[in-house]
């Protein structure tokens, strides 16, 4: 069995980044993936792409500047993950933040590394919009795509996956999905099902969650899991409320599903 690893993503070198520089202040950052192809792949444990010279821990900050993003833009219209299509495009405005010089360079081999920008404790005027979308028949796809190589690490060999997606126009969610795996001489075929409303103001109520397999095996090994998603039946969830205080509050919460699955979103 391969040992687990790391996810790597090639084309990310692709992705444009233009600044406007007032003083200590980011007047306009721009940050476009636009026709970037963005491939996510397992390297194993002790591999990579390329040679890592990074520190597991920071080195010691020696200096701060206080600075204020005044406005950035991530747009991507479209890039492609693992050969799909997503389109995205997020504002922000008014974040602070820190220049921060470390006691030494965070890449042994980049000088400039000793140099970096990090959140600032002072309290932020964040706000910004969010929104994102692809095609719904390009969910399932990618999911696999993504979960493929995964799970490969583990022995586990992914032979089919299913889905769909609804959305009504109180925004109740319907999910349903199809896995079929592989592991060893084992194979299965496990069956979901998840309803849930979500409201402008970010509450997400809990409608139903099923799981279910025909597999003997698996259906056994399914009770536990199965027993921990029914408590989670009915029950409601404020994201915001998880965020916690100091985090942005996100508002006007839409989602919508068509040809298109698409989300968006404000916070501030």
């Amino acid at each position: 069995m391969a040992s687990t690893g790391d996810v790597r993503y090639d084309g990310i070198d692709g992705i444009r980044v233009a600044a406007q520089l007032d003083g200590n202040d980011l007047e306009h950052v721009l940050i476009d993936a636009t026709g970037v192809d963005l491939t996510a792949r397992m390297t194993e444990d002790g591999q990579s792409a390329g040679a890592d010279t990074t520190p597991a821990e920071p080195p010691a900050i020696v200096s701060r500047t206080s600075g204020m993003l005044r406005t950035a833009r991530i747009v991507a219209g479209p890039a492609t993950v693992q050969g799909y299509a997503v389109h995205l495009d997020v504002t922000v405005s008014d974040a602070a933040f820190d220049w921060v010089e470390y006691v030494s360079a965070r890449d042994a081999g980049r000088s400039a590394s000793a140099f970096g920008i990090e959140d600032s404790p002072e309290t932020a005027r964040l706000s910004g919009s969010f929104s994102a979308r692809m095609r719904a028949s390009d969910i399932a796809p990618l999911i696999r795509a993504v979960a493929t190589p995964m799970l490969a690490t583990t022995g586990v060999r992914l032979r089919r996956l299913e889905g769909t997606v609804t959305v009504s126009r109180r925004q109740v969610v319907k999910v349903r999905a199809l896995a079929s795996v592989r592991w060893k001489i084992f194979g299965a075929t496990v069956r979901a099902a998840v309803s849930v409303q979500i409201t402008p103001a970010a509450i997400v109520d809990v409608k139903r969650v099923r799981l279910r397999s025909w597999n003997p095996i698996v259906a056994i090994a399914l009770l536990a899991a199965r027993r921990q998603v029914r408590a989670v039946e009915g029950q409601r969830f404020d994201l915001n409320e998880e965020a916690g205080a100091t985090a942005p509050r996100i508002s006007n919460l839409r989602l919508s599903a068509g040809d298109d699955l698409a989300i968006s979103a404000r916070f501030g």
